[in-house]
């Protein structure tokens, strides 16, 4: 029964894919230079998704990860292409060798940008992210929009973009701007809404549903008979936008396992403010620190949406110790190496800020 909702996803992505690949080669290979080989460009962009999907889809921790083309890089990728077809032209008297360097360029970018990344995961600095000024990153996205902007634009009409040719769009173009743009702003927002509210479902629909998304959490860590076990003894919880997980001073007698949505970890100050220390997103568990040092919670945990958690009670680990022990083992296991892996982040971030 699931091999169709997989299927119609798959060639969902699949034409979504097909769409972002012809368009940003498009947006690439523009120019009188380079527009009568978009073919190269098309194949080039198709080749590169191909790549990045399988990349992502085999080596990604999240099995459900989906990769694709990305507007942003290709708004940057544009700028260069223009650039290096407009070197060649000047340093050859023509345009028509322009292609294999920007297809090498292209080669080069994404290798060099693959390599990048690679080391960033490697050396574990991913976090480092957090440090860029809001300006910079700000000023980054508002950058390149305007670039996809002008660019696709470039593209519709086969002119830059100018205010002139702003006015001379016809009202009917508006509309369906407008249209599509308030699409895009009401439409998530209206999921939001009534994701919080779900239909109901029997039992046995729910519980499958809830260990899906379960496994594809602790998958990795332990076998699939494992895994029934500790399904057994989590329940499963829905938290509405801005309840609490857990405030500080209560009891630390449960860990939770995030399975949709988003909590932030709020310390309440002196002054009565607030101030929002991390969050944490599917796939992630909180509250594991308690639950071994039987200390008071520490701060808030605060839903930012609609969430729902798998919530393992300090009673139903002991009860899992007594009744399947190999199964409470792997699970203590797993907890210490969570909890090794995030001290050792806390010790590089604290080593980047000195």
């Amino acid at each position: 029964m699931r091999a169709i909702p997989n299927l119609v996803a798959a060639l969902l992505v699949t034409l979504v894919t097909l769409s972002y690949s012809i368009s940003y080669a498009a947006l690439i290979f523009n120019g009188d230079d380079l527009q009568p080989h978009l073919a190269a460009g098309i194949h080039a962009a198709l080749m590169a998704a191909w790549v990045v999907a399988l990349v992502v889809a085999l080596g990604s921790s999240f099995h459900f990860s989906i990769a694709g083309p990305d507007s942003n890089a290709t708004a940057i990728l544009a700028l260069m292409a223009s650039g290096v077809a407009a070197e060649v032209k000047h340093l050859r008297g023509s345009g028509a060798d322009a292609v294999p360097t920007v297809l090498l360029m292209l080669a080069g970018s994404a290798l060099l940008g693959g390599l990048l990344v690679f080391l960033i995961g490697a050396l574990r600095r991913g976090r480092l992210i957090r440090f860029l000024p809001y300006p910079v990153v700000g000023g980054f996205l508002a950058g390149t929009g305007y670039l996809v902007f002008s660019g696709g634009l470039k593209v519709l009409t086969g002119s830059a973009l100018t205010w002139a040719d702003l006015l001379s769009v016809p009202a009917v173009g508006w509309v369906v701007a407008a249209v599509v743009a308030s699409s895009l702003l009401v439409i998530p927002r209206f999921l939001d809404a009534t994701a919080a509210v779900e239909p109901a479902a029997s039992p046995f629909t729910t519980a499958i549903i809830a260990e899906m998304d379960l496994r594809q959490i602790l998958s990795r860590q332990f076998s699939p008979q494992a895994l029934d076990v500790l399904i057994r003894f989590c329940e499963r919880l829905k938290l509405q936008p801005g309840l609490p997980l857990f405030q500080r001073g209560d009891p630390a007698d449960s860990l939770y396992f995030i399975e949709r949505g988003e909590v932030s970890v709020l310390l309440r100050l002196d002054d009565g403010k607030t101030k929002r220390l991390r969050a944490f997103g599917p796939g992630t568990i909180v509250g594991e620190m308690g639950l071994y040092t039987k200390q008071p919670r520490s701060a808030d945990v605060v839903a930012d949406g609609s969430c729902r958690v798998r919530k393992l009670s300090a009673a139903q680990l002991a009860r899992l110790e007594r009744e399947h022990p190999d199964v409470a083992i792997a699970f203590h296991s797993f907890v210490i190496r969570l909890l090794s892996s995030r001290l050792a982040a806390a010790n590089e971030e604290i080593r980047a800020l000195l």
